[in-house]
């Protein structure tokens, strides 16, 4: 076997390895409050009324959308594991699939076999991966729904509208396409879709205007997003932030240095070794028939524009540097440059005589132990939290039932319960859960 043989084989075991742990981890994750409540709000009211009541006529929130179709279609809650998991495996699966045309695109491949197709959705599948590390708050924007919602669906469809931007054809599909992803992009977090345009204008301008598809996408993303912050909707989710900060005051941390310092974390490493190995067996199976020159500028003005709106938001919005999911940003503007700095630099470090092998060891070495030291874990539980789940479901009405503790949700974000049964946020699970009685946890 030749040595390019052994490096497709690694990558389809880091390929395997990374979709064992992501299927794993999204099907454990269990609703939250912010879940619970919109949940609760579906049952009890038509679409009509949720748009109304909850984000006064701002049809511009997809928000809405994506929660009916995960948690607001059915009252049984025993189903919203599986939704869930349809939810997060699709828009992972989104993301996977437009970084494998983003990169045939870039590079003009073709690949007639289906070793080198495989290969390459392998090397996406890894990208991805690398993103999860890279991600600061990565228990927020890959282990809770609501979060995953707002940051994580928009930035995947910013990588699939680059994709159909840059596509040499241009067709009706395309800019239907384009218009869906500027809905979905426009509509989120209002924060996500400054930066969106802040990063893109510039790109637009340096072509002087000839990219029909980017122009074309860029007035839609701002229509949308002019239109989204003007309703009032947006005023009153200001309003109920800033509701919710002033009654968790003791919690809030006042210095950005706290931002700063959370890019400096060890895990991100393995992010960035991933992206190293993932271009290696990239350069290594693919034969490249063109180069091209990098504007540097264009990475680094994303990373500066996005740290300042992140900045800006928790320090005027949330008056608090605790939010760390408004990093994910940052964290996609790194990737990004990360990703292009890893590609320009695996040509000249490929003939380092130990560092392919090296690469190769330390990245199945790391998500074996990654899986096997959280898949049994993600599995333990949430196979516990049913079980509560269906014991509590048989007391009877109006006791009180005292657990001794709710297990440790490991990767993912789990709703907090209290010694008194009367709490906002225990009586809200027993509403969601469709519980009788009512519950006391000994923390």
């Amino acid at each position: 076997m030749s040595s390019n043989n052994w490096y497709r084989a690694a990558i389809y075991i880091c390929a395997f390895l990374s979709i064992c742990f992501f299927a794993v981890l999204f099907f454990s994750i269990r609703c939250e409050p912010d879940d619970m409540i919109t949940a609760l709000k579906f049952r009890n009211q038509s679409f009509s009324q949720i748009i109304y009541n909850d984000y006064y006529f701002n049809l511009f929130r997809p928000a809405a959308l994506v929660s009916f179709f995960s948690v607001g279609y059915s009252a049984n809650p025993d189903l919203y594991p599986y939704s869930i998991l349809s939810l997060f495996l699709f828009i992972s699966s989104v993301f996977v699939f437009s970084t494998y045309k983003l990169i045939v695109e870039i590079f003009n491949l073709n690949l007639p076999s289906l070793k080198e197709k495989t290969t390459l959705v392998c090397i996406s599948i890894l990208f991805f991966t690398s993103l999860y590390f890279l991600t600061t708050n990565r228990i927020e924007i890959f282990g809770w729904m609501s979060a995953f919602i707002t940051h994580f669906i928009p930035i995947t469809f910013i990588v699939f509208s680059a994709w159909i931007i840059i596509k040499k054809t241009n067709s009706i599909g395309g800019f239907l396409c384009l218009t869906i992803a500027a809905f979905l992009i426009g509509g989120s977090a209002e924060h996500i879709t400054l930066f969106v345009l802040l990063a893109i204008a510039p790109l637009v301008f340096s072509i002087k205007l000839k990219n029909k598809k980017l122009l074309y996408f860029t007035v839609v993303l701002f229509c949308v997003y002019l239109i989204s912050v003007i309703t009032p909707g947006t005023l009153y989710r200001i309003n109920t932030t800033n509701e919710y900060i002033s009654s968790h005051s003791s919690s809030q941390i006042v210095s950005p240095l706290y931002f700063i310092q959370l890019f400096f974390q060890p895990y991100k490493i393995i992010g960035v070794l991933l992206l190293l190995f993932s271009w290696l067996i990239f350069v290594k199976t693919t034969n490249l028939q063109q180069s091209f020159t990098i504007r540097w500028c264009y990475f680094f003005l994303p990373i500066i524009t996005s740290l300042i709106i992140a900045i800006a938001v928790a320090g005027f919005i949330y008056k608090s540097f605790s939010e760390t999911r408004l990093l994910f940003i940052v964290d996609f503007a790194l990737f990004v440059f990360i990703t292009a700095l890893a590609f320009k630099l695996v040509p000249k470090l490929q003939n380092i005589r130990f560092l392919s092998p090296s690469l190769t060891i330390f990245s199945i070495v790391v998500l074996l132990f990654f899986c096997f030291r959280h898949i049994p874990r993600l599995r333990c539980f949430a196979n516990k939290h049913d079980e509560t789940i269906s014991y509590l479901k048989q007391q009877p009405s109006n006791q009180v039932i005292t657990i001794q503790a709710f297990p440790d949700s490991d990767l993912t974000n789990q709703a907090l319960m209290y010694s008194d049964p009367d709490n906002e946020e225990n009586l809200l699970f027993c509403r969601f859960y469709n519980i009788k009685a009512k519950v006391s946890v000994k923390n």
